[in-house]
């Protein structure tokens, strides 16, 4: 999860442990030798005298049962013509059929900027965006404020992507161990804060965050003793609003 103002760039993302990898936190079996699986070569190999390898892309049109239906193919296309008809749908420029999306940063004369990479090969620039598992917690508590993160501080930048992170943890307490901060800006090189400082600014956050409806429900309370005794209704006998 990546936010951004004119001139920093934070980065977050959630730490995971080695426990969560496996079902029901249980431990791992140590890991053994894969069985040795006898490959049986598919019938357009086989008839080329060639070696069938594990994903071959003659196979699944051409079993070992059927030769037949090769030979009767490889006559009238030629083998070399068949292998690019299948291939074809993986070389065109405009459809990738593998991907991964990325999260990219940097500086330059005009300031900060974010760029999302997406699977397809397209990129697109963000203010703020998150990727990843359960990020849609995130991107829905960046719509919120990102757009006061262009002229906010360093420090409220990284309140805001602290904040974002701990949506996505579904309950789970946000603590140095379980996120990872990153840092980039003018005149501030990329460095990535250590468990003491993320822990620091963890608490002074959560801190504030607590104290602030303590506050507001302060000030209500001085806002209702302010009001005049207001006129008793009525119809006494009429049952309170429900709230």
């Amino acid at each position: 999860m990546d936010c951004i103002n004119k001139t920093t760039i934070i980065t977050t993302s959630q730490t995971l442990s080695s426990s969560s990898f496996s079902a029901g936190g249980s431990t791992a079996a140590p890991p053994s030798s894969p069985p040795v699986v006898p490959i049986t070569p598919c019938a357009a190999c086989k008839i080329l005298c060639r070696r069938c390898i594990d994903k071959c892309v003659l196979a699944p049109y051409f079993p070992p049962t059927e030769p037949l239906k090769f030979t009767t193919a490889h006559r009238v296309f030629g083998a070399s013509n068949i292998i690019k008809s299948l291939q074809v749908c993986t070389q065109r420029s405009w459809k990738r059929p593998y991907g991964v999306g990325l999260l990219v940063g940097g500086l330059d004369e005009s300031g900060a900027h974010l760029y999302y990479n997406c699977p397809s090969g397209n990129y697109f620039e963000y203010q703020a965006f998150a990727i990843g598992s359960r990020s849609q917690a995130a991107k829905t508590y960046l719509e919120r404020r990102y757009g006061s993160f262009t002229d906010s501080s360093r420090g409220s930048l990284l309140k805001d992507a602290l904040f974002a992170l701990r949506e996505t943890l579904q309950g789970e307490k946000l603590t140095s161990t379980n996120c990872t901060v990153a840092v980039l800006g003018i005149g501030e090189p990329f460095h990535m804060l250590d468990k003491d400082t993320i822990q620091g600014l963890i608490n002074e956050f959560e801190l504030a965050g607590e104290e602030a409806p303590a506050a507001s429900t302060d000030a209500a309370a001085d806002a209702e003793s302010a009001v005049p005794e207001a006129v008793a209704p009525t119809n006494e006998g009429a049952a309170p609003m429900d709230i």
